[in-house]
C-alpha cells in the first residue's frame, strides 16, 4: 500500500469494447449473465471504464488515496477484484482475484 503500485488487467475481454474494474469484501460464485459474478459483499466501481484493444485487455493502475468512497483498504485487508464487459449484446466478467494487502 505504501508503493501505491498496484496495476489491474484484464486479458480476453471483448476485443475493441468497454469494461469497468470492480472490488469487494466477499468472495461469491454466481453465475450472471455470460460468467460468473466473483465480486459479494460492498461492491465498488473503480472509473473509468476503459476501452479494450484489439485483444481483449485493459489495465487500470489504481490511486489508493483515491479509491471510492468508503472503500478504502487497509494492510491486512482481502479484496476481490473483477473486470465486468460487454459481451455481444450481453455482459460478462473476467476471472476474479484476490489481493492480500501489505503495508
Amino acid at each position: 500500500l505504501a508503493d501505491d503500485n498496484l496495476t489491474l488487467t484484464v486479458e480476453s475481454a471483448t476485443a475493441n469494447d468497454f469494461g469497468l474494474f470492480f472490488y469487494g469484501d466477499v468472495r461469491v460464485d454466481i453465475p450472471l449473465f455470460n460468467g460468473y459474478l466473483y465480486i459479494g459483499g460492498t461492491q465498488r466501481r473503480l472509473y473509468p471504464p476503459l476501452a479494450t484493444d484489439g485483444l481483449g485487455r485493459a489495465s487500470l493502475a489504481l490511486d489508493f488515496a483515491s479509491l471510492p468512497p468508503g472503500g478504502a483498504v487497509a494492510p491486512g485487508d482481502e479484496g476481490f477484484f473483477q473486470c465486468w464487459y460487454r459481451d455481444g449484446g450481453s455482459s460478462n466478467f473476467s476471472d476474479g482475484m484476490s489481493i492480500l494487502f501489505a503495508p
